[in-house]
């Protein structure tokens, strides 16, 4: 086939397409506005033939923006945005007006409102700035939103099928002054990244939804920053503190993870987790708030591990009918009732491995509770685990052990911090009962090197010249080696310890595979990281090494 003949099909099948389009347009009713999105008679079919161009010739096109300057129906996916701030006026607008309300009825469909810097006003917090009621996403950036009743409402209520709304998605969003910033009931997927939302009357409400959060700030809330039902996902690198009420509130939801989370200064619990399964709360911190720091009721296969607690009336409030809950590795101190409070009926519960340093560090109370009736008799029907089987493992206060919880208290006389530890694996050698029937068995006990009390560098002359047996029962769970030929230099630290010139190596090796890893590898840091202790008569000199999990120390006795 020509190459002429070609050209002639492509210029055929443009005319086409363009005349097409502009009898269609000659359709529209005179002095009648056409339907958005419609063309009007005599307007040039020059996006049409454009299009038509760029697919003939295998280019891609892609529609110029759509400006906004006002209250509008969005019913055509593609690009939208504001070109300066948009103000309504409530008093003339009907009960369920929407300033710009998104009826795109396609699952495939995305609309993007950009407010590039500009902002959605009302001004007596009645209606709603931005609705969502069908199919398909509608993504929203670079928007302030401020006095209306709802900011963003995805709802399946609203307009869309059976399924709800597709997803709803807000990025570097400002929302002040709102009655609620967003509220989403049935839509598949709420996501908000990078955006602040102060001073409404509340920040988040979800239902039947899954939610994925980043970087998303709500403070100053009249009532809740965070509250969920039956919603599961993500809280990343979040913020929810001096709200009315809860920080993060959730019931009936499962499958979420908090990481890196703020829930501080609220004026009831930083976290209220009710009636939920499989939640991981980790790294996160929960203080000063009026209430709990976190608060469990009726939770399964959840995980509580590595958060801060602190400054709260109580830590961490244990309610009632758990199962299956871990709390692990969290700092729950200067707490003002007390650190945990436990009510009733939990089954399978683990809590080891926590420092806990308040004035009451554990208290057994269900009619802590308000929710439980006085006349209701008590049932003590606890199975709690507060320990786990000892195992080398570096602790949640750098020992070497990893057994039961720390129990300190603020004015440094706790159980922890005075029982005994003649075996030195920093594992009290006593039991502590919390109360009937609920012992710990394995208290940890103060690591015997504080790592913000390093020792003094001091060597006696006649300690010189030696060759040491080293006891690493502190490190490796008794484990003792012997290393090679060290000298020891006038300041107290050997002199040829920066050359590492040690002669068994095998040695070395073999203190690395211990269970603490390469931190126990004393001569493996630098020489201005060591200090040594020794005591004449006993002929036994004390190495501390200044490793990335903190001071340690090994017991080294003069053999010749």
């Amino acid at each position: 086939m020509s190459p002429p003949f070609l050209v002639a099909v492509v210029v055929f099948l443009l005319v086409t397409s363009a005349s097409v389009l502009v009898v269609d347009s000659s359709l529209a009713v005179p002095g009648q506005s056409p339907a958005p999105g419609q063309a009007v008679a005599g307007d040039t079919a020059v996006g049409a033939g454009t299009v038509g161009l760029d697919a003939a010739l295998g280019v891609s096109s892609r529609s110029a923006p759509t400006p906004v300057d006002s209250c509008r129906v969005i019913d055509r996916p593609g690009e939208y945005v504001l070109t300066r701030d948009v103000v309504s006026d409530p008093s003339g607008t009907p009960a369920d007006f929407a300033c710009l309300r998104v009826v795109v009825d396609d699952p495939d469909a995305t609309v993007r409102i950009d407010g590039d810097g500009h902002a959605l006003r009302s001004s007596d917090r009645s209606d709603t700035a931005v609705s969502v009621g069908e199919d398909g996403t509608t993504v929203v950036t670079d928007l302030t939103v401020s006095g209306w009743a709802q900011a963003f409402e995805a709802d399946e209520k609203q307009g869309a099928r059976l399924g709800g709304v597709d997803a709803l998605e807000l990025s570097n969003v400002v929302a002040t002054d709102n009655g609620v910033v967003v509220v989403a009931d049935g839509a598949r997927q709420v996501v908000v990244t990078d955006s602040a939302f102060s001073n409404n009357g509340a920040g988040v409400l979800t239902e039947e939804t899954v939610v994925e959060f980043v970087g998303l700030s709500v403070t100053d809330s009249d009532r809740s920053g965070l509250e969920m039902a039956q919603t599961s996902g993500t809280v990343v690198d979040s913020e929810f503190s001096r709200n009315g009420a809860n920080g993060v509130g959730f019931v009936i939801s499962g499958s979420f993870e908090f990481r890196n989370v703020v829930a501080a200064d609220n004026g009831r619990h930083g976290m209220s987790a009710g009636v939920s399964d499989t939640v991981t709360v980790v790294d996160s911190d929960f203080s000063g708030n009026a209430r709990s720091g976190i608060a469990v009721s009726d939770m399964l296969w959840s995980r509580f591990a590595s958060n801060h607690v602190a400054d709260n009336e109580v830590g961490i409030w244990l309610r009632t009918g758990s199962t299956d809950v871990t709390l692990v590795g969290n700092r729950v101190v200067d707490n003002a009732d007390a650190g945990l409070v436990v009510g009733e009926r939990f089954g399978q519960t683990v809590v080891f491995d926590n420092r806990l340093s308040n004035r009451q560090n554990v208290l057994f109370d269900p009619s802590y509770d308000p929710v439980v009736d006085p006349g209701v008799p008590i049932d003590p029907a606890l199975e709690i685990a507060w320990n786990v089987d000892p195992r080398p493992e570096l602790n949640v206060v750098e020992g070497a052990f990893v057994g039961g919880n720390y129990y300190a208290s603020p004015d440094g006389d706790g159980f922890s911090e005075t029982c005994a530890d003649a075996d030195v694996d920093t594992l009290c050698d006593a039991p502590l009962e919390l109360f009937e029937g609920n012992v710990d068995q394995h208290p940890l006990a103060v690591p015997h090197v504080p790592a913000d009390e390093p020792p003094t560098a001091v060597a006696p002359a006649d300690l010189r010249d030696a060759t040491f047996a080293v006891d690493c029962g502190v490190l490796t769970g008794g484990r003792s080696v012997e290393f090679g030929y060290g000298v020891l230099g006038d300041a107290g630290i050997p002199s040829d310890a920066a050359s590492r010139e040690w002669t068994n190596e095998d040695v070395l090796d073999t203190v690395l595979d211990s269970p603490l890893g390469p931190a126990v590898r004393l001569l493996g840091v630098d020489a201005a990281d060591l200090f040594w202790t020794a005591n004449p008569d006993d002929q036994v000199v004390r190495v501390f090494a200044d490793t990335p999990v903190g001071v340690r120390s090994c017991t080294c006795t003069v053999v010749d």
